[in-house]
């Protein structure tokens, strides 16, 4: 059964409008009677069978609401502006199927480019969300500052640098399970050494994703994955 998304979906107003109820209406071709599963992209899944349609909305009879809890650890991962936006979409669109609650774009001296498409990013988010069949959506944030991120308190801080003259262990290791994370994941160019020694300073611990050198989108995948595997197994 398809997923759909509608923010604002609640037993007072059970109605999907927009692009939700086009792909209801005009590209699903649903009929009244129909049965589907919609969330609000908060925890809550309805599972609703279809009352009445406009051209431009639907309205649904809510028969079943499941509240799905909230993860209880929180996996942030914050990297650099990529010089590619669908390099940066990829990111996202996995992330969010395996699992992530945070993404955050961040501009650094190694960023060649400075801005983000929001909207766009939002979208791909939701819509990986309902391929996946979640409903906890992601904030994706930004673009931020590099020293405005690493200002931010979590539970464990790691970044994913690593100077030729440092040994550091891999996320796997170092980990705790049910934390919260905050991972920092550098542009194409790397942080700088003032960048890498700034974030040391306010408690990142350096960390390894693998013997391979990786994209920063793959890293910062490797790191969401690594994440969910440590929680799985606790």
């Amino acid at each position: 059964m398809n997923l759909y998304y509608q923010p604002d979906f609640s037993e007072q107003n059970p109605v999907l409008s927009g692009t939700e109820a086009h792909h209801v209406l005009s590209v699903m071709r649903h009929q009244a009677g129909d049965q589907l599963q919609i969330t609000n992209g908060s925890g809550l899944i309805f599972n609703c069978a279809l009352s009445n349609k406009s051209s431009s909305a639907c309205t649904l009879n809510i028969h079943e609401i499941r509240r799905i809890p909230a993860p209880t650890y929180q996996i942030h991962i914050a990297i650099g502006i990529l010089k590619a936006s669908d390099r940066m979409e990829w990111f996202v669109e996995k992330a969010t199927e395996i699992g992530v609650q945070k993404i955050t774009f961040f501009t650094s001296g190694n960023c060649e480019r400075k801005v983000i498409n929001l909207d766009r990013l939002h979208r791909v988010a939701i819509s990986a969300l309902k391929q996946s069949g979640q409903s906890w959506l992601p904030i994706i944030a930004g673009p931020k500052r590099f020293e405005s991120v690493i200002a931010n308190p979590n539970s464990q801080l790691f970044i994913g640098y690593i100077p030729d003259h440092i040994h550091v262990n891999n996320l796997l290791n170092e980990a705790i399970a049910g934390n919260s994370y905050l991972v920092l994941i550098g542009p194409e160019g790397d942080f700088t050494p003032a960048e890498f020694k700034l974030a040391v300073s306010k408690g990142f611990r350096p960390i390894s994703l693998g013997n391979n050198v990786m994209r920063s989108e793959t890293a910062a995948l490797s790191a969401v994955q690594i994440l969910n595997l440590i929680q799985a197994k606790s």
